[in-house]
């Protein structure tokens, strides 16, 4: 699943939020530059919580908080993802 969305008013910047259900890579891209990545693998959790800080003068705490089905989670669809920038749900999408 990869989810774009940009944040910022004056300092603006276009963010990428990349998760492989299958294999578990996360990673975030600010304005085309990796700047965070993760690997998520064997959870009993069935939610997820990635966070990462954008910007240098106006700086702003994005999470993208998942939720996914509890068995076979890699082969199925139903997963919600939750865009949240300063703790505002900015963007929801289903995978």
């Amino acid at each position: 699943m990869t989810i774009n969305f940009n944040v910022g008013d004056n300092e603006k910047h276009e963010v990428e939020f990349h998760f492989n259900k299958f294999w578990g890579n996360i990673h975030f891209k600010v304005d085309g530059k990796k700047v965070s990545s993760d690997f998520v693998m064997f959870s009993t959790s069935t939610s997820r919580t990635a966070k990462v800080v954008v910007g240098e003068k106006e700086k702003h705490n994005v999470e993208v908080v998942w939720e996914r089905p509890r068995f076979f989670a890699g082969f199925r669809g139903g997963w919600k993802y939750d865009v949240l920038v300063d703790g505002k749900v900015v963007k929801s999408e289903i995978d």
